[in-house]
């Protein structure tokens, strides 16, 4: 051994395979450059398949330009699906449209042909409260606006990406989102925030209200605000039920 190898074959490299590489391959797998799947998977998709697709005469530049055109085709797709999913509407999944007039007959109608949850029907229970405190706070409004509302169950959240749900039977159970609102600085010091200005609630409804005669549209969520507590005292959140949430 010692005639043709000077170092009697102890290589870090070999030893690096026999002691180390091969226990890590069995434990975890193939190793990071050691695998040559990615670059079968790309013979298969810019060689094999380009050559199939070709007349066979000449075939190197026909395949040369079918991967081009497939990946002009590839970019094009991913650019229009980004253009879609920036194009998400807010309120989503539809479960009823009324006249606020109707409020009555249409829930009335709903509840008997369909299971509520609890926390729908305590969005029920406060909704024509809630909505007159926002009402009040739009000005020019008369009692006789024709007002009508478009019930969802989800909402997309843009900023973030995250789906917000009010719905009393999703995969058969209720999902009624928790969720966490930042409070602007004019609003912190009406409240009993957390720290940063937080405020948490259940999000029990998700509303479109359209004013029709003033051309106003606003989507809204009905929130059951939760108990906020320290160590020492116990403070309820002092706000109204209904806020905005596309602001």
């Amino acid at each position: 051994m010692i005639k043709y190898s000077l170092s009697e074959l102890r290589l870090p490299k070999l030893h690096n395979w026999c002691y180390h590489i091969i226990k890590t391959i069995r434990e975890y797998g193939a190793i990071n450059g050691f695998t040559t799947e990615t670059y079968e998977f790309l013979h298969k998709e810019a060689v094999k398949i380009p050559y199939r697709s070709s007349n066979k005469h000449d075939p190197t530049d026909q395949m040369i330009k079918s991967v081009y055109r497939k990946g002009i085709i590839k970019y094009l797709l991913q650019r229009t699906n980004v253009n879609r999913r920036k194009q998400k509407t807010l309120m989503n999944s539809l479960l009823g449209t009324f006249n606020l007039q109707d409020f009555d007959a249409f829930f009335n109608n709903y509840r008997s042909n369909n299971s509520l949850a609890r926390e729908a029907l305590t969005a029920l229970e406060y909704f024509l409260e809630s909505l007159n405190e926002f009402l009040d706070l739009c000005e020019g409004l008369t009692d006789n606006e024709t007002i009508n509302i478009s019930w969802y169950s989800y909402a997309n959240i843009s900023s973030s990406g995250d789906y917000i749900r009010a719905k009393s039977l999703y995969y058969n159970e209720p999902s009624f989102s928790d969720v966490s609102i930042s409070m602007s600085e004019e609003e912190s010091e009406d409240y009993n925030t957390a720290e940063g200005g937080a405020c948490f609630g259940k999000v029990l409804m998700l509303i479109n209200v359209k004013i029709i005669e003033k051309d106003l549209s606003f989507d809204l969520a009905l929130v059951q605000w939760y108990d906020f507590c320290n160590s020492r005292q116990l403070y309820k959140y002092d706000c109204p039920w209904l806020k905005i949430i596309n602001t």
